[in-house]
């Protein structure tokens, strides 16, 4: 077959011009970068995302650090769920069409997991002793690459809980994948406590565990009086019968029925699978076509409303998106070759290994077998505290400006948001903390009742770096109803809204692309927001739009701009200091070090280090007819310190004006 290209999720063979209209989907960085933003997932995207684990199958640590610089490239590459919506609001935070403003310019995501890849096999049999294996994993790794088909039936397993133990006892509930070398993975786990005095009781609480935990593992639990029932991770089908479902425990008496009933389904909704198809040309040779589902997942996570499909389109109404499609072969080595060549099909799977036998033939037989989708199955992946700090480790040297934590609402204040906010910090003497300092949001409450509990969020982290997010938003769908989003929607916007802007643009009064909101402040409650250390977005009558109340961090100690520790609660100020840190060292590095004579006290001195650094910071500074960073600088001063340089300088930031006050005198007219 000669040279095609897959184009809008169909194969183009005809030589010609083919077209789409797609919005501006790209925002360009300005400057010297100061709009990335970096995403760690530490499971919010449950059954998607992209690539692996930071300890994964295919790669580890820096490796599994993947850059996107448009909402196109993200949304394809997740695939769907919270953070597939949330790219939005991250890269058109005033809508698509916004006139030019633009949101972020980047997103650099790592999934702290432990990540195994979903599997599949190819082996036909070519009429009886022909035929072969081609044994193939997918590129996305965990449970995103499972093939799953939502009218599939779960494998069912059950753990019974005959009595009480004694105080101090323990089971672990766990699950191991039919795949070699696979993960054994936790699904729950229970130490005996006295208010427990039943069998029932204690099922409830291993209940409890599971489902806990199910953002990790797939896994769901119900329970009724003694017996917990769980369901297996979507996209399992039948190969979720061959799951083993095992319990530790120390001391109480249980009894185990492990994973059966499970039923494939006939489609593909969400994941990865492959079809055969005959020849177009050569009836008698045939097709490998590869699949991805095209659900989004449902908006559970982030609604307070009804739960519905984030792009509100039905699994059953979706349609398989095409990533390649073979050349006409008859035979498995003409098959593996053409995997291992095509770029396409090497984007989103590995060939782990192929086997041919005898003529290697492929028949209608075969054609027969694999007509419909053969899903990939086992992916698993496994979040924990450990692979966060690993992946903390991974992009220690991120450039990117802002992070976004996935933990929000209940969780504002969990474990793994205050590690990445040691890592935000840029704390030089700290090995966890990251090279350049960020800007770091955390999404709190969403509701009326949650305003004064998001108050104590931002008073636990007091600091320059979070901002700390109040508020649900909503917006209209195409029924012209609303849908009520929770905070993290707004964070989103509002992180989007400030990354496209210059760090000296202060991120008050910026409007962002929302309908309503939740909890319309009161005056009180705004002035409340502001000295508490809440960022949030309010309507102005002025304006008639939602803009940002007042650009401030968590911060508490905040009743003048620059605190007696040299902190602020301005993140318009703390921007503008940030950016000046960042790109100062970079700048120097590669105008000083990056001589090819060399950098000795000869090829570098004194009076050279003491002309870039003022050669930058007037780079730096405002004018008449520009904007800047900075308004002044003064007393460069450049010290040999044996093989060091140690530069000083001062510097008079550019910083915003929150107030205008006008007071006018009436002029007596009869005098």
């Amino acid at each position: 077959m000669a040279q095609s290209v897959i184009f809008e999720g169909r194969n183009v063979k005809i030589p010609g011009s083919y077209s789409t209209v797609k919005f501006n989907l790209q925002n360009s960085p300005i400057r010297f970068s100061y709009g990335g933003l970096t995403i760690i997932d530490t499971g919010q995207s449950y059954d998607f995302g992209f690539g692996s684990g930071v300890n994964g199958e295919l790669e580890q640590d820096k490796k599994s650090i993947y850059t996107f610089r448009s909402i196109e490239d993200f949304q394809s590459a997740v695939g769907g769920g919270i953070y597939w919506l949330l790219a939005e609001y991250l890269f058109f935070p005033v809508g698509r069409k916004s006139g030019g403003i633009s949101g972020v310019s980047y997103i650099e995501y790592i999934r702290a997991s432990t990540s195994k890849s979903a599997v599949a096999e190819f082996s036909p049999t070519g009429g009886g002793g022909n035929g072969g294996t081609i044994k193939l994993k997918t590129n996305v790794e965990g449970k995103a690459g499972n093939g799953v088909d939502y009218s599939e039936q779960p494998a069912i397993g059950t753990v019974k809980i005959n009595d009480t133990g004694n105080t101090g006892d323990t089971i672990t509930v766990q699950s191991l994948s039919p795949v070699a070398g696979a993960l054994k993975v936790t699904l729950g786990t229970y130490t005996k406590d006295p208010a427990q005095t039943t069998s029932d009781e204690i099922a409830v609480e291993i209940t409890k565990s599971i489902n806990n935990n199910s953002a990790n593992t797939g896994f769901v639990a119900t329970v009724a009086t003694n017996i917990i029932t769980i369901s297996m991770i979507k996209g399992e089908g039948t190969n979720g019968n061959n799951y083993v479902l095992s319990v530790e425990t120390s001391a109480i008496d249980i009894t185990i029925v492990s994973f059966a009933g499970g039923v494939d389904g006939s489609g593909l909704d969400q994941g990865f699978a492959f079809t055969l198809e005959a020849g177009e040309i050569n009836e008698d040779k045939f097709i490998f076509k590869a699949w991805r589902g095209t659900y989004k997942g449902d908006d559970s996570l982030i609604n307070l409303d009804q739960t519905e499909p984030l792009d509100f389109i039905d699994p059953a109404l979706t349609t398989p998106n095409l990533l390649a499609e073979s050349i006409e072969v008859s035979n498995v080595k003409e098959l593996a070759n053409w995997m291992n060549d095509n770029i396409a099909f090497k984007f989103w799977f590995t060939v782990v290994s192929s086997t041919s036998n005898q003529t290697g033939a492929i028949d209608n037989d075969d054609l027969s077998r694999y007509s419909s989708y053969t899903k990939f199955t086992s992916g698993v992946d496994f979040f924990s505290p450990k692979d966060l700090i690993t992946a903390i480790e991974a992009i220690k040297s991120s450039k990117s400006s802002f992070i976004l934590c996935g933990e929000f609402g209940e969780k504002a204040t969990s474990v793994n948001n205050f590690l990445i906010e040691g890592y935000a910090k840029g704390n030089p003497s700290d090995k966890a903390s990251a090279k350049y300092k960020k800007q770091m949001y955390v999404a709190s409450g969403s509701i009326s009742d949650d305003f004064k509990p998001s108050l104590l969020v931002a008073e636990q982290y007091n600091t320059d770096v979070t901002s700390v997010i109040f508020g649900g938003i909503k917006k209209f769908k195409a029924d012209g109803t609303y849908k009520r989003y929770k905070s993290i929607v707004q964070a989103a916007a509002l992180l989007g809204r400030e990354a496209g802007i210059e760090p000296q643009n202060p991120l008050t009064f910026k409007n962002i692309n929302i309908d309503g909101l939740i909890l319309d402040l009161s005056e009180k409650q705004k002035e409340i927001a502001i000295s508490g250390g809440i960022l949030t977005a309010v309507y102005d009558e002025d304006f008639e739009d939602f803009v940002c109340l007042s650009g401030v961090n968590s911060l508490q100690d905040n009743s003048v701009l620059i605190n007696k520790n040299s902190k602020s609660y301005s993140k318009q100020l703390n921007r503008v200091i940030n950016q000046i840190n960042k790109e100062l060292p970079i700048r120097a590095k590669i105008a000083l070090f990056g001589k090819e004579s060399g950098t000795n006290k000869n090829n570098v001195t004194q009076a050279d280090v003491e002309s870039f650094t003022k050669g930058f910071l007037q780079n730096q500074t405002a004018v008449d007819t520009e904007d800047n960073l900075i308004l002044s600088f003064q007393n460069v001063n450049v010290k040999e310190e044996g093989i060091s340089y140690r530069i000083t300088y001062e510097v008079l930031p550019n910083y915003e004006v929150n107030y205008m006050l006008f007071t006018g005198t009436v002029i007596d007219p009869t005098l």
